[in-house]
């Protein structure tokens, strides 16, 4: 429906319609990941989420990138995200349980 109804020189419009298209995908998805126990799937949509938020939507920025870039590549953490009212602020991440130190 994108293709059919957003004109080609509203790239930014475009962009940010597609994203929240596809928010939606991965939300329906996760939802069902997390009935399933599937938390690696739930984090991958996680990740997908954020990249999505700052490359296409354009509401994160440096910093909050930077959190999760950190991150991205940790076995400890199954996935990250920027979260927050207003679109920003903090990140929230999902560890595996044995990397809590209590």
């Amino acid at each position: 429906m994108l293709d059919e109804y957003v004109l080609p020189e509203s790239v930014l419009v475009d962009k940010r319609c597609r994203y929240v298209v596809q928010e939606i995908g991965r939300l329906i998805k996760g939802c069902d990941d997390m009935q399933k126990g599937n938390l690696a799937a739930l984090g991958k949509k996680m990740f997908e989420t954020h990249d999505g938020l700052s490359l296409m939507y354009e509401v994160s920025c440096k910093e909050l990138d930077f959190l999760v870039d950190f991150v991205r590549n940790r076995k400890e953490v199954i996935g990250a995200r920027m979260l927050g009212g207003g679109f920003g602020g903090c990140t929230i991440n999902l560890i595996k349980e044995d990397a809590i130190k209590n």
